[in-house]
Order: C-alpha cells, then sequence, then structure tokens
C-alpha cells in the first residue's frame, strides 16, 4: 500500500537525517489522505510536514506548497478564520523570500496568495477586505505577471466583492473584462460562472 511505504520512507529519511526529505515523504502521505477523503488527516500530515522545515527559508518551494494545502483545506472545512490566518502567513512568507522557483522556469508570487486571500475574505463576509487584496493582485500585475486565467480571476473576484458593496458598476466592469480573457478558454466551467 502506497501510505505504508510512504512511512517507510519516511522513517529511513528521519533516520539519516534528511529533514526536507522526510518532509516531501510526510506531504506525501498527507496527498494520500486527502485523495482518499480524508482532509483532517491530510491536514495533519501538511502540518507535520511544516514543522519538520525550519527554518522556513531552507525549503521555500516545499514550505510554499504546504502552507497552500493547509490554508486550502481549512477553507473546504469552513474554517476560514484559519485560511486567512494560514494565507496570511504564506503571503508574508513569499514577500519575504521573494519568487520562489516552481519548476521550468516559473515562480511563485504574492498575487496567487492575494487571490487566495480575496477568496477566503469574500466566503467570510469581508467584502472590503476581499476588494482589498483583489486590488493589491490587480496593483502587480504587471510586477508578478500572470497567466491569462489568474488575470480573469483578479476581475472576476474585484466583481464579486463589488457586487457585494453594491458598486454595480464597477462590478459589470471587471466581469466584463474578465469574460473578454476566457472568451477562448478551454475551461468552460469557468467562463459559465463568468456569464452568470
Amino acid at each position: 500500500e502506497a501510505a505504508a511505504l510512504t512511512e517507510k520512507s519516511r522513517a529511513l529519511f528521519r533516520d539519516l537525517g534528511m529533514r526536507e526529505s522526510e518532509a516531501e515523504a510526510v506531504q506525501t502521505l498527507g496527498g494520500i489522505h486527502e485523495a482518499r477523503g480524508r482532509p483532517g488527516e491530510a491536514l495533519t500530515s501538511y502540518e507535520e510536514a511544516l514543522g519538520l522545515l525550519r527554518p522556513d527559508r531552507a525549503y521555500p518551494s516545499l514550505t510554499y506548497r504546504l502552507l497552500s494545502r493547509v490554508a486550502s483545506l481549512h477553507s473546504r472545512a469552513g474554517d476560514l478564520d484559519r485560511a486567512i490566518a494560514t494565507g496570511e502567513r504564506q503571503l508574508e512568507f513569499v514577500e519575504r523570500m521573494g519568487p520562489i522557483p516552481i519548476g521550468d522556469g516559473s515562480f511563485w508570487r504574492p498575487f496567487s496568495v492575494m487571490l487566495n486571500l480575496s477568496w477566503f475574505h469574500y466566503l467570510k463576509g469581508n467584502y472590503r477586505v476581499a476588494l482589498k487584496y483583489a486590488d493589491t493582485a490587480y496593483g502587480r500585475r504587471f510586477q508578478d505577471r500572470p497567466l491569462p486565467a489568474a488575470l480573469a480571476e483578479i476581475f472576476n473576484y474585484r466583481g464579486l466583492a463589488q457586487l457585494e458593496l453594491l458598486q454595480v458598476d464597477a462590478a459589470e466592469k471587471d466581469f466584463r473584462e474578465a469574460l473578454k480573457i476566457v472568451q477562448n478558454s478551454p475551461n468552460r466551467s469557468f467562463l459559465a460562472n463568468l456569464h452568470n
């Protein structure tokens, strides 16, 4: 079984003092739990893996990925306060570290964390804060160079927050901008959501 093999790998890495490899094994175990529909166990694994990555600056890519998973699981569980706290920790981390390499010449940058924070605050009903994060992400568009789909998300999140704040004209303008970007997108579900 994959979980048993991962546990054996983890024990080996721990015995060898290979903290990053051990953390990766624990992250893999979290992914197995998540795929099997056990988000609580996945969250425990991801948080344990984060605890192995001290100091975090020595393991930027893995730290960033783990913070992302933890924030997402908290959000999906409806624990928006913890999702927001984790997102703010992730934003502080990426701002302190600078662009974090993903591989293939790509980087994680602050705008993606700002988008998540915008969404978490929107779900919590903090529409002004949600709009602030979406606006800040939009302001970084030339610096962080988001992919077109991410730029469309920025416009969509701004529009959603503006609509809740009764800024109907601004919301309509942002929704139209998002639609322009995704008209030729293969992601039809995102396009359908924007049309609604």
